[in-house]
């Protein structure tokens, strides 16, 4: 067998030993990271056994595994035979994976994986998640949404999750994380891909990100070196001109690559820019330039990683390389893998020609070569791509994304404290700026949920520019209103756009809002919400802030932020975002946000993502409640599900009376409460406690049980009803008896209990009860029977553990 048909073998040996290695390098906070210098952990990988498989390539073959084509992924196959005849025939090294589907991209690539001797490094634009290039799958918060939250750890764990994603479709690379410093509102290609103005918020941010995906063994590349922040034009469609002197661009560029880099990412993504104060040759594209790739990055900034070019299909490359061979000086400017090739046939060609000329050093490609076997070690690019049907993303990933949407609202206004909104009824009109009555319709259902049927609430669609506000309807509604709610929707991320957002409807409604402003009998609050990139806040909208009663931004407009921004408003979420930049026009600043800590339990909120079914309880639920009502317990219930304030499973079972379907509008008579709210509570608080032991028997806490039969019942059982002990016994009879005494008007000694104003009980009553309960006969154990008595006998131990006769009463 030849060494390349070892390599699978050697990467399989390799991984199971560097996995502790790699682990231990890059563990930490986010915080203890950065303030050590951290090479990339692929450099640990042993090079005896890289150097043995580098020993048997072609110079061709070495060439080979430093290029990288596009593959699509799309239901049509036609055009997949091109690049497994590549793989196969020259042995490219690896793919880069554009649009298609989650399903077809893994086939795809299990088939050139097969086809490959040397397990190809598969790679991905994936900023915001597998959204970003294959559908009907998750997109997450774009990076600015990321920096108004300023929660590196929260995106670290955001990074696991996308890499752990990457990984469960081929992916061992991912073209990510953007730390560009947005310095310039109107660059056409950056904006809300980069985390912040804030030169030292996107480099923690930057690094965290990294750190997550290479948590997971995804190789993290930051771009786009030396920076493409503070450009006004597009690298696809021409060469931008990065123009700040070396003082500048060591300070706000170059500073989050910095950080990174001695943090331990491992890939650096070169960018097309003209950048004057490094390479004074005009109009030379970074990536062509050795000053830049090989003197700063390498050697000024000591990266030590893989260095990818962008793209050399791109006309800021493309119409800007001059009549030379683009390929062979790309790699003697510093890169390592060259992206977007072209014909690679022709490009091995051309670098091999150079080679044998003498223009590149054979030793040069060899290295590079050997960085390329080392990551795809590292990547564990040998492993099985999971199959059809297999989830691709982890169990926590709807919950990350809602943490990241409630962590990102920013309150810019709350005059007079208006939110949280917490009134228990009202009449509430909801505003959609937008064009199809669909756009606000998660808002509105969600907000319908969350307060309930006490809450009248009307909701209008006004147009993009807002036009239909003014009729007499809409006005009517907003004067009877407790609170009007204005939502900017249909928005988008382009500056040429103006985000989406047209100034006639700015104005339209800063008319409305100084209208009702200008009644004084008119109570009327106004809350105005902008689901938008925070730089649409125009000098337009200063009137607004001046006079609206709350202003919200929350970066995005899609049905999740949407229930978050209602979250916030009904007081069920926070509001502690963050501006990460500094809108034009407006005296906001970058950091500006009042912040709104929420109580809770103030309000039951709904987790949709968890009743949706990520919560993963549904189906346990469903089968306990039919199994109850198939043994007679009941014929019918609704089952609600609530943890730290939201509610995480509604279900309505059967009927009332069997034929009359249980529905959520359903009205029961309470009864057996205190059950629940105070005996139930006090065990569960008990159990976190470690104070209580579900399986133990009673005796063991009224040792007063220890000769009784019911002593030797466990909690289990009692809680469940399945003690064997009767459902009820009527004590009410005795105390009907004259001839004891027991009920009087009025109290006749301090130790009496109040049944009610005016019906008073003697309180020796209570160990007539307690005996009744402990003497009464059981039926075996293990059957469903429901009963009340087992309470009694839990109330007593509760007294008795915290000291008092009346603890469980007080809490009840």
């Amino acid at each position: 067998m030849t060494p390349k048909k070892l390599f699978r073998d050697f990467l399989t040996v390799i991984a199971c030993s560097f996995t502790y290695v790699s682990c231990a390098q890059q563990s930490g906070t986010i915080e203890q990271v950065s303030k050590k210098i951290v090479r990339p952990a692929f450099l640990n990988v042993e090079l005896e056994y890289i150097d043995s498989i580098l020993s048997t390539l072609s110079i061709e073959e070495q060439i080979a595994q430093l290029l990288m084509v596009p593959i699509y992924s799309y239901a049509d196959r036609a055009d997949w035979d091109e690049a497994e005849n590549w793989v196969q025939d020259l042995g490219l090294g690896g793919v880069i994976c554009m649009q298609g589907g989650p399903e077809n991209q893994r086939i795809r690539i299990r088939r050139l994986q097969e086809l490959s001797e040397i397990p190809l490094m598969v790679a991905s634009d994936a900023e915001w998640g597998l959204g970003m290039r294959l559908d009907s799958t998750r997109s997450f918060p774009r990076a600015l949404t990321l920096g108004a939250t300023r929660d590196a750890e929260l995106v670290r764990q955001f990074g696991r999750i996308v890499g752990e994603s990457l990984r469960s479709t081929g992916v061992q690379v991912n073209f990510a994380p953007v730390v560009d410093v947005n310095s310039n509102p109107l660059n056409p290609v950056i904006g809300s891909r980069s985390f912040s103005e804030n030169v030292e918020l996107v480099g923690e941010l930057g690094l965290a990100y990294a750190l997550g995906l290479q948590d997971e063994s995804v190789l993290a590349t930051a771009k786009h070196f030396p920076g493409h922040g503070d450009s006004d034009s597009d690298s696809h469609k021409t060469l931008p001109r990065i123009s700040g002197d070396r003082s500048r661009l060591d300070s706000v560029e170059l500073a989050p690559f910095h950080k990174l880099i001695n943090g331990g990412v491992g890939a650096m993504m070169i960018a097309h820019l003209d950048v004057p104060a490094l390479d004074s040759t005009e109009s030379q594209p970074s990536t062509l330039s050795p000053s830049i790739v090989d003197t700063l990055l390498r050697q000024e900034l000591g990266f030590e990683g893989l260095a990818f070019t962008d793209a050399l299909s791109m006309k800021g490359f493309v119409d800007f390389a001059g009549d030379r061979p683009r390929a062979r000086d790309a790699l003697i400017a510093g890169n390592d893998i060259l992206l977007f090739p072209g014909d690679p046939v022709k490009v091995i060609e051309e670098i091999k020609s150079a080679v044998e000329n003498g223009e590149i050093d054979s030793t040069l490609i060899t290295s590079k070569c050997r960085r390329v076997l080392q990551v795809k070690v590292w990547s564990k690019a040998e492993e099985d791509i999971p199959h059809y049907g297999e989830n691709w993303e982890p169990s926590n990933a709807e919950g990350v994304h809602r943490k990241i949407l409630e962590s990102s609202m920013t309150l810019l206004e709350n005059k007079g404290g208006v939110l949280p909104w917490l009134l228990p009824k009202g009449h509430i009109t909801v505003i959609n700026v937008a064009n199809k009555s669909s756009s606000g319709e998660p808002f509105v259902e969600h907000l319908s949920k969350t307060l309930g049927r006490s809450y009248e609430i009307d909701s209008f669609v006004v147009g993009k520019d807002g036009a239909s506000w003014a009729t007499s309807e809409i006005g009517h509604s907003c004067d009877e209103a407790d609170l009007v709610i204005v939502n900017f929707l249909e928005t988008s991320n382009q500056p040429s756009r103006k985000y989406g957002i047209l100034d006639s409807a700015v104005k339209e409604c800063h008319s409305r809002i100084s209208k009702s402003k200008s009644d004084s009998l008119n109570l009327t609050k106004w809350a105005v919400n902008i689901f938008a990139n925070p730089y649409a806040l125009n000098d337009n909208w200063g009137e607004i802030k001046g006079l609206t009663d709350v202003l919200l931004l929350a970066y995005q407009d899609d049905y999740r932020t949407q229930e978050a921004a209602v979250n916030t408003i009904t007081g069920v979420g926070s509001a502690n975002g963050k501006l990460p930049i500094t809108p034009i026009g407006l005296d906001f600043q970058e950091g500006d946000g009042l912040g709104l800590e929420i109580k809770v339990g103030e309000r039951l909120g709904w987790d949709n993502g968890a009743c949706s079914g990520s919560w993963g309880a549904h189906l346990q639920i469903d089968s306990i409640v039919n199994e109850a009502m198939e043994a007679g317990a009941f014929p019918g219930c609704r089952v609600v599900v609530a943890h730290k304030g939201r509610v995480m499973h509604d279900g309505v079972y059967g009927t009332t009376d069997g034929t009359v379907k249980v529905e959520k509008a359903t009205i029961y008579d309470l009864a057996s409460i205190t059950k629940i709210a105070a005996t139930t509570l006090c065990l569960m608080a008990e159990e976190e406690a470690d104070m209580f032991d579900v399986d133990e028997p009673i005796l063991k806490r009224l040792t007063n049980l220890d000769t009784t039969e019911i002593g030797t019942r466990t909690f289990r059982e009692i809680l469940s009803h399945q003690a064997g002990l009767y459902p009820w016994i009527p004590f009410y009879l005795e105390t009907l008896s004259d001839s004891l005494n027991l009920l009087s008007n009025r109290p006749l000694c301090a130790t009496n209990i109040c049944i009610n104003p005016e019906l008073f009980i003697c309180k020796e009553f209570i160990d007539t009860i307690y005996k009744r309960i402990i003497t009464s006969e059981l039926r075996p154990s293990g059957d469903y029977r429901y009963s009340d008595l087992g309470y009694y006998l839990i109330h007593k131990m509760l007294n008795s553990t915290y000291g008092t006769d009346n603890a469980i009463d007080s809490l009840a």
